[in-house]
Order: C-alpha cells, then structure tokens, then sequence
C-alpha cells in the first residue's frame, strides 16, 4: 500500500493545478452520500471488529501485532509484513514488551494485509475529491496520478486489459505499488468502482498468498538468516534494493514528471501509446 515520493520543487505548482483539476472530475462526486459514508465509515469499523476478537481471543498482544502490521504495510513495507510472523524468535526479542504473545501466523498476517488493501481503496474511492483537495496531501495523490500514467507507459498491456492490469499491478510486491496507486490507475481507465474493489481483492490475495507461502515453506531459513544480525542486515539491503529497482522498471524507466498533464477525464496522452 505505498504511496509515490512526496513531490517538491517547481513541480508543486503543476501537481496542484493537477490536483484540483482531478478533484472536480472526480466520479466519486456522483456517488449517493450514504454510499460515501459507508465506504468511508466501514472499513474502520471493520478493522475495530477485527481488533476486538483479536483482544477478547488472543489478548492485547494480537491488538498490537495486527495493527503494527496495517501499519506497516502501508508506510513502506507493504507485503513484505507478512513474514512478521516468520521470524518469531527475533521479534519476540525485540519487541520484549509482548513476550507472552505468539505472533501471527503468516496466513492471519495475509488476510490482515489483503482487507487493508481493500479498505484502503474504498476510502480513496468514497474521498478522492476530498483527498484531492488536502494540500501538500493532495499534491502527493497527483504524483501518484502521474506516477499511474507513467505505469500505463511502461506496460501498454494493461490499457488493454484494464481489471487484470490494475489486478497484476496490486499483486507486485515492489516499491510503489499497491492499493493507493492501483486506485489510480483503475481511475484512469475507467474502472467502476466494483471492478475498482474486486481488482484490488484479487490482486492483493495473490500477492499475499504466494509471500504466505515461501514464508510457510521457507520458515527454517528464514529464520536462520534473522538470527544473525549481519546476514539479515544484508539480506535486507539486498532484498529492498531488487524490490526497489523491479519497482523502478515496472512502474517506468522515467522518473521525471510528465510536462503535460493528463486528462482529468481519463483520456491517455498520445505518449502512452
């Protein structure tokens, strides 16, 4: 669930323009308010259920896991959380305040990500012309908003198969990718917003059950590396640096903001072909 790099410098003027232009377009402006409402309110109620059973079952110590994980998965972790619960020894080490607490199992961690996911792009598609209109806030949505045709650029395939690109895009477990971009880019081509949502569910739920599942099967060695600091730190920079430079590719080689923008209708520039 990352989110695209804050912007800054002289493109501030542009994503703001940009920002407001989306911001009166928006189709969430077309929705019935007690469907804003209840997009916008249910998913917090939702996670305040799950939190709930979570402390009447396993104790506060589940309270804390699960909304350490949403947290974490949406500030720049994103999947990769889920092997939380793999590396249990280290994290009951450091986290010494919960010792009585087992962390979840890689498959709870799956499905706590996944409804993040999901949560995540209904707020967005119930508040987008409100987000829009937030400030520095909604400038960072704009660069997201370029960031998404930068995404349709580099993978023209996914104009072509609109539910299944936005699908793929959320499953990527790389920098840059995830629900709040993914919005986006149904936005831009044109996705309802239940196609919006059941893309988003699908995409996440197969990007959260492959990583469930090296995390299952790779547990041993996992854990092994986590036991030692070095190979872990290394590990670690490995890993963030191939996630970081798939993420470049797969989002586009171009890390320039575009000089025109698009559409706020939806309409690709000609550069997108």
């Amino acid at each position: 669930m990352s989110v695209a790099p804050t912007p800054g410098g002289p493109h501030d003027g542009r994503l703001h323009q940009l920002a407001q232009r989306l911001a009166e377009s928006d189709p969430s402006l077309r929705f019935p308010r007690r469907l804003r409402i209840a997009m916008t309110v249910g998913p917090f109620l939702g996670f305040g259920v799950i939190l709930l059973v979570a402390a009447l079952v396993s104790g506060y110590g589940m309270v804390i896991w699960l909304s350490g994980i949403e947290i974490g998965s949406f500030i720049g972790f994103g999947k990769f959380v889920i092997f939380g619960g793999v590396v249990r020894d280290v994290i009951l080490k450091v986290f010494h305040y919960v010792p009585k607490t087992n962390p979840p199992s890689p498959w709870l961690l799956a499905g706590t990500v996944i409804y993040g996911d999901v949560a995540t792009a209904m707020v967005m598609l119930a508040n987008m012309s409100v987000f829009l209109r937030m400030g520095s806030f909604g400038r960072r949505l704009a660069a997201c908003h370029d960031a998404g045709w930068r995404v349709l650029r580099a993978n023209p395939w996914m104009r072509r198969m609109a539910w299944a690109g936005v699908a793929v895009f959320v499953a990527a477990p790389f920098q840059g990718t995830g629900a709040v971009i993914g919005t986006i880019l149904a936005r831009i081509l044109g996705l309802s917003w239940f196609s919006t949502l059941s893309a988003t569910a699908v995409g996440s739920a197969a990007g959260c059950v492959s990583l469930a599942l090296l995390g299952q099967y790779a547990r041993e060695r996992v854990q092994a590396i986590a036991e030692h600091p070095v190979a872990m730190v290394v590990a670690l920079a490995i890993t963030v640096a191939v996630l970081t430079l798939l993420g470049r590719w797969f989002i586009g080689k171009s890390s320039e903001i575009p000089g025109d923008p698009p559409n706020p209708a939806g309409d690709p520039p000609p550069s997108c072909d």
